[in-house]
């Protein structure tokens, strides 16, 4: 039983598509490249209170501790890892939707990181 599971996922055309694997490898590195921002740009604030929320109208709207940018990729890993297990699923009945999905993943990711870097734009 657990051979026929191996096996339909060895063959399985997900894995050999290219537009699949450059979403897979775009969404990781750019959400390692947010993990590796906030933690560099953490080591050098000497503040514990930082601001986690900026608004252009009203300024700054939330402060927080500076472990809590660490939320900002953990959320676009998890919504990276639910639309690419969407996409694997999908992918059999329909591509463009799979599509769609790593698309839509990967501009959650770079949204993440004109966020960071505008939060410590303004540190």
């Amino acid at each position: 039983m657990n051979y026929k599971i191996i096996e339909s996922i060895k063959n399985n055309l997900f894995r050999r598509d290219r537009v699949v694997l450059l979403g897979l490898f775009a969404g990781l590195v750019s959400n390692f490249f947010i993990w590796w921002i906030v933690f560099y740009k953490i080591q050098n604030i000497e503040d514990n209170l930082i601001p986690l929320y900026y608004n252009i109208y009203f300024g700054i709207g939330l402060i927080g501790q500076t472990k809590e940018l660490f939320k900002l990729p953990q959320i676009g890993l998890a919504i990276y890892l639910i639309n690419f297990c969407l996409a694997y699923f999908i992918y059999s009945k329909t591509k463009f939707f799979s599509y769609i999905l790593l698309i839509c993943s990967i501009i959650v990711q770079l949204l993440l990181i004109l966020e960071v870097f505008l939060l410590f734009s303004i540190i």
